[in-house]
């Protein structure tokens, strides 16, 4: 199973604890912070709100028991899933308004982990699994890319120290879901995979250095998605 790049279960989760994890994260919605676009696509627009649940540097080795009670139900279900010797950097209840620019997700410890695993097992860190956990029904996708970084998140710096990609995106495609990110960006992209339309519930995961972004869900008339975001390490 964890030597798939991209997984996608349907009907993982119960819908009344993802009903029940949507009322938890609603009444904590003080906590979140407005995610700004200081150099994309959208620059100076709210592109999410942002809810912290848990930080990269918040230890849960004893538990998740500081969670709220559908959160840390979750959190379980997901570690008993993949593995003993996986681990939760983050988890974060994202609100998105605009739809993401291309990305990765890597954080900076993954910059440190980078040495760490390369003395200790002489070998080239991968980051684990980024999951997706939708909590409405929304007519949106994900959209994964074949080109990745271990190095950063910013496409433009991918561009900078890499060659066109030989079979770029098909430009009806790009038109139909990307027409929002810059049109030369396609150059250098191809599609690994088209996500299904989300749906609560479901399980999405995909290795956090493989670039990706949302679809442009605005043009479906779609204001805004909610949805679980974890990012999880496997262990060395």
């Amino acid at each position: 199973m964890f030597d798939e790049d991209v997984l996608v279960k349907d009907n993982f989760f119960d819908l009344e604890l993802i009903s029940q994890a949507w009322k938890e994260c609603l009444d904590n919605d003080h906590k979140g912070q407005d995610f700004i676009d200081h150099h994309g696509i959208w620059k100076g627009q709210r592109v999410s709100r942002q809810q912290f649940i848990k930080k990269a540097d918040t230890d849960i080795s004893d538990g998740n028991n500081n969670f709220p009670p559908a959160i840390k139900k979750i959190t379980d279900i997901l570690l008993n899933e993949f593995a003993d010797d996986i681990s939760v950097r983050e988890i974060t209840f994202q609100q998105l308004y605009l739809p993401w620019d291309i990305h990765c997700d890597l954080t900076r410890e993954d910059m440190n982990e980078k040495s760490i695993y390369k003395s200790k097992n002489n070998s080239e860190y991968v980051p684990f699994y980024n999951v997706l956990i939708p909590l409405h029904d929304v007519d949106s996708r994900t959209i994964i890319f074949d080109q990745k970084s271990t190095e950063y998140n910013d496409f433009w710096k991918f561009k900078k120290y890499n060659p066109k990609a030989i079979n770029p995106v098909d430009e009806s495609l790009w038109e139909e879901y990307l027409d929002m990110c810059w049109s030369e960006d396609r150059e250098w992209l191809s599609i690994k995979k088209i996500m299904p339309p989300q749906q609560a519930g479901q399980l999405i995961a995909f290795r956090r250095h493989f670039f990706h972004s949302s679809d442009n869900f605005h043009k479906r008339n779609i204001a805004n998605k909610h949805f679980l975001q974890f990012l999880l390490d496997k262990n060395a």
